[in-house]
């Protein structure tokens, strides 16, 4: 299923890119280092169920062994899931945040600084504006039409590197 994107949802990533940055990459050193436990725990309920292969196979003792190892096996196995979507979901956030600042590095001119400064930045509205050689009609215009050309980029079907050669060529519309 293909994703659409609003532009306050533009405005939300192109803000919050940075953030995003810095804690994907704890979330997914922490992410990586859970799984490389559960993944070690996980082994060592296997080694011991190898070992326990060889032991009186009547006993209750051993049946009740074995039935705690497949229960912890079954739990490895819904952490393991668990921590594989989550580090699915970081991905497909990354890959949101990637294409909008492919978007964004599409832009040129007073689109690209009006959005750099203002949104990337986080310049106050004001200070843009004075920066703006125009009026404020025409700086709206300009601010608009860029955010517009960066959601219906992300929204277009070109890859990214697509829309990077578009804006290097002067193609405008994808």
């Amino acid at each position: 299923m293909r994703r659409e994107i609003t532009i306050k949802e533009v405005i939300f990533r192109l803000q919050t890119y940075e953030q995003f940055s810095a804690e994907e990459t704890v979330k997914y050193q922490e992410l990586k280092e859970k799984w490389e436990k559960v993944n070690a725990e996980y082994h060592t309920n296997l080694y011991a169920r190898a070992n326990l292969q060889d032991t009186n196979k009547g006993t209750p003792e051993r049946r009740d062994l074995f039935h705690t190892l497949e229960l912890h096996e079954e739990l490895f196995a819904e952490i393991l899931r668990d921590i594989n979507y989550e580090l699915q979901r970081l991905y497909n956030e990354r890959q949101i945040y990637k294409r909008i600042r492919c978007c964004y590095s599409s832009l040129v001119g007073n689109e690209r600084e009006i959005i750099l400064n203002r949104y990337i930045k986080s310049k106050p509205y004001k200070e843009v504006l004075s920066d703006f050689k125009g009026s404020q009609r025409t700086f709206e215009r300009v601010r608009n039409s860029a955010l517009e050309k960066i959601r219906d980029r992300f929204n277009s079907f070109a890859s990214d590197a697509e829309i990077v050669k578009s804006s290097e060529k002067g193609d405008v519309d994808l």
